[in-house]
């Protein structure tokens, strides 16, 4: 095969190539999550962290709020990206719903957040009060990956719920081969008077989680990196191409 034939095929051969390797999608499970859940009592404000390993846990919002004492839930889920490949395009949080949600506020704000509180501390059961206090504080203050209305109406014992979280593709990639956190929140948490002097709370996701349950799932979409060999490949049948035709003017 002559230099002008070879060059143009290793050109040619570059789409078919490079399209060896498609887009796919990844799913992976939580390999933690939990809840710091914040009472405040007067002027004592205190916060209880509870892991998977006392109690699979990732209620949302209020279960209890008077006049006196408000107490407010959010959660975390960390997920080990060690084996995902590729360049991340497209990400959503899929979570399973253990229990009817209520609310007499149909537009509560589901927020998905970035967390800057180490995963040691969100996974352990044992950090200082001051390390929960800022860790509760972090599930809803850093930057906003994907949010979606809550309502209680749609939220039923074993319904799915899904967030696309388009705006933490830049974090996953940067944290591809470790682990990556996130916090949820409801924000903002609205509760109502009943007319009876009982305050109505936003409750989503409540109770314990069984064993049998499906854990938090990341759904990610992944973009094959351009091979190497293939680009090269194309250079050197570019090269080719130009070299003759150099030869051919220079004849």
């Amino acid at each position: 095969m002559n230099l002008v034939k070879s060059s143009l095929l290793a050109v040619l051969l570059l789409p078919a190539i490079s399209s060896n390797a498609s887009a796919a999608l990844v799913t992976v499970d939580a390999a933690n999550f939990g809840i710091f859940e914040r009472t405040v009592s007067g002027a004592t404000t205190t916060v209880s962290h509870t892991t998977p390993d006392n109690l699979p846990r990732y209620d949302l919002g209020s279960p209890f709020s008077s006049a006196d004492t408000q107490i407010t839930i959010r959660h975390y889920f960390v997920y080990d990206l060690s084996q995902v490949t590729g360049k991340i395009v497209g990400a959503t949080l899929k979570i399973f719903s253990p229990s009817d949600g209520r609310s007499p506020n149909e537009t509560d704000h589901y927020k998905i957040s970035a967390v800057s509180t180490s995963i040691d501390v969100l996974t352990n059961g044992n950090s200082s009060t001051a390390e929960n206090l800022a860790g509760f504080d972090d599930m809803n203050d850093g930057t906003l990956y994907g949010q979606t209305d809550l309502k209680a109406s749609t939220i039923t014992t074993g319904s799915i719920l899904t967030i696309d979280l388009a705006g933490a593709l830049a974090d996953l990639n940067a944290k591809l081969g470790g682990k990556f956190a996130l916090g949820g929140a409801i924000d903002p948490l609205v509760s109502q008077d009943d007319g009876n002097g009982n305050l109505l709370v936003p409750y989503y996701f409540s109770g314990a989680q069984n064993s049998t349950d499906p854990v938090p799932q990341l759904i990610l979409e992944t973009a094959p990196v351009p091979l190497p060999a293939a680009w090269t490949l194309f250079l050197a049948g570019a090269a080719g191409l130009s070299f003759a035709k150099k030869r051919r003017l220079a004849a």
